[in-house]
Order: structure tokens, then sequence, then C-alpha cells
């Protein structure tokens, strides 16, 4: 963050705890007059554009591997257009997947298909570190700093005892950011093998749980890099380790995308909403063209080929919907039902969108 905009905050935070007014409260009073309409999102900080939905890697518990799906690929005639909006938006990070392996794109499509062809499944190790050197490889080739890797480890009772060893072998790969998700479930296929959530481990097995994350993570943040264990993984390890905090709370079964996974628990009484930012600062272009608010939600608020353009279709009506429904808590279904983010309180999430907007307002004065 820009020092000035740092300085800025640190007061604005201590004034705040000064005054005992509620954390809401206070941005309420001084931050609407700054940030205008919460609905509105002038800019735009991450972009996710997939490139393609094929995959290489072919993972039993993704909806890639089911059968019947069918891969498509952004139409990167248009790659010019897509540049000029996503500059138009302030856009400071792309990152260039989605729901499938960008590498298979072009210039190693005909590769990665001779392989699918000849029936490589399962997935490999060695595909993912292939993959990584050849990007590698060709940023150095056009002089250029390669990209910062980060690795999405779904966590099921066939990976969870191997996470120490896949943890360092990641490092030596020299990777900067580990994020643990929970199993979302999908149909097994009759040629692969039964995986299941860590929620349905043992209890013997699921008493070594709480040690062994702890020490995979704190051997990543000892190495400098990154490392987030998702809101839904962690609900399932409370699940077995701390009835007690969840005495109150309930859980159901939520749904993600095409399958399904244990929901989280929250307290009643309360008005909560999804700790998420997404509709203010993020834009997912699928490979279909479709814009949407993020990777979770199946539903448009626009098309990348027929819509007037990123600006205007990020403040239309269908993505204030989004908005409308986190800052009140009337969640749209896909937030409802989102197995990416934690719950909050519609109080402390408003606040975070102020802050958010003042944010990037401030870093334009700058």
């Amino acid at each position: 963050m820009n020092p000035v905009v740092d300085k800025v905050l640190k007061r604005f935070k201590r004034a705040m705890r000064a005054s005992g007014i509620p954390i809401g409260k206070m941005g309420e009073r001084f931050l609407s007059p700054v940030v205008g309409d919460l609905m509105r999102s002038d800019y735009t900080n991450h972009a996710f554009v997939e490139f393609t939905t094929g995959c290489n890697l072919k993972c039993v518990y993704c909806a890639s591997r089911q059968a019947g799906y069918k891969a498509m690929d952004l139409d990167l005639s248009r790659f010019e257009d897509i540049l000029r909006d996503l500059k138009a938006r302030e856009v400071s990070l792309v990152s260039v997947h989605g729901h499938g392996e960008t590498t298979t794109v072009n210039r190693w499509r005909d590769y990665c298909e001779r392989l699918l062809d000849e029936g490589m499944r399962g997935a490999d190790l060695r595909t993912i570190v292939r993959n990584m050197t050849m990007i590698r490889d060709e940023a150095f080739a056009q002089g250029r700093k390669p990209p910062r890797f980060g690795w999405s480890i779904v966590v099921s009772d066939k990976t969870v005892f191997g996470l120490s060893d896949l943890a360092a072998f990641g490092l030596a790969q020299n990777v900067r950011r580990f994020t643990f998700c929970n199993l979302v479930e999908y149909p097994s296929e009759h040629d692969g093998f039964f995986v299941r959530p860590i929620a349905r481990l043992s209890e013997r097995e699921t008493g070594r749980l709480p040690g062994l994350m702890r020490r995979v993570s704190e051997t990543i943040r000892r190495r400098g890099a990154e490392c987030e264990i998702q809101e839904p993984l962690l609900d399932s390890l409370k699940a077995h380790f701390d009835e007690g905090r969840i005495a109150d709370g309930y859980a159901h079964p939520t749904h993600g995308l095409n399958g399904i996974e244990p929901g989280p628990s929250y307290p009643r009484g309360e008005t909560r909403t999804r700790d998420c930012l997404d509709p203010w600062d993020v834009v997912f272009i699928g490979a279909d063209g479709s814009v949407r608010p993020c990777c979770v939600t199946q539903e448009r608020v626009g098309d990348l080929y027929e819509g007037p353009g990123l600006g205007a279709m990020l403040n239309n009506s269908a993505i204030k919907a989004y908005r409308q429904g986190l800052v009140t808590g009337r969640l749209k279904k896909p937030c409802l039902n989102c197995h990416m983010r934690g719950w909050t309180d519609v109080e402390t999430l408003r606040f975070k969108v102020r802050k958010l907007k003042l944010i990037r307002r401030l870093r334009r004065l700058m």
C-alpha cells in the first residue's frame, strides 16, 4: 500500500477506536460523503481471464473430469478489446486462469491433446511442474520476470496426510502462495478412485489434523510464502475439534458449482453476510465470453462479445443485485451457497466496502 494512504488509514483507525462508536457506524458517518454510492464501483483491482476451460490434468474431484464436460477457448482475436477494457477499469492484477489449464492454449495444444488422446487421464504432479517450467522458460526467453506461482490444494482423505511433503515440494519449486480448499464432491467415475472430505475421516484420523495443519502453515510462512486455509475447510475442522464454539449454530449442505460440500455454521439472531468484496473489486471473464462478479457463480452480469463494455456491465442492475444482497444480508443464491468465503456481519462488510472505495480514491490522488 502507498505509505501516505497507509498513514491516513492508520490515523482513521485510531480515531475509531478512541470514539467507542462501532466500526460500521463510524464508517457511515465519515466515509459516506467521501466514497459515494455503495452500489457503484468505478475501478476493478483483480481480473480473472479464463483463456480455456480445457485441462490436461483430469483430477478426479474436478468438474472437467465428469462425463460430458466440454472445453471451450476464449476468442483471443478480441484480446486488444479486452485489454482496453481492463486498462479503463485500472485493473492492477490479472490472473490468467479459471477452470482450465492455461498452458494448453495455442502453442501447447497439440502436445496436451496427444497426451489426452493416449488416455493419460490421471493427474500427475510432474505435469503441473512441467507446465510451470514452460511458463518460466518462456518468460526468460522474452526477457521478462517470471510470474509468482500459487497452488490451490484440495484437501481430502487421500491428500491430507501428505500435505507436509506436498508443501515442501512446492516450496522447492518456488511456489509463493498455498491455498488449502475443502473437497467439493462430484459423482465418482467408474474408472476413478473414491475420495472423501476430511469431515468423514475416523475419530482417530481427525485427531491428527490440528497439529498437521499447524505444522504445514508454519513451514510455509517460515519460508516467506503465503498460506490460506479457506473457511469451509476450517468449518470441517471445527465440526470435530470445537463443538462448544458452534453449539449455538447449525450446519446445512451447500452447493458449489455442480458439487456438494458441508456448509458453514453461524450464530442465529444476527444479520449475517458473506465476507466478500468481489462484486466491487473483481471481474471474472469466462472462456465463453461471460462476465461474472467472481469465479464461483455461473450467472452472467454481461457478455464480453455482445455487451456495452466492462465499464457499463460492472455497474448494471445485475451486478448491483449482488452488491445489494451482500450489504443487506439478503444474499443471492450463489452467495448464500458460496464455498469460498466465510461469514461476517452486515455492518462490518459495509465498512469494508467504504474502506475499499476510499483506498482506491486516495491512490488516484497520490
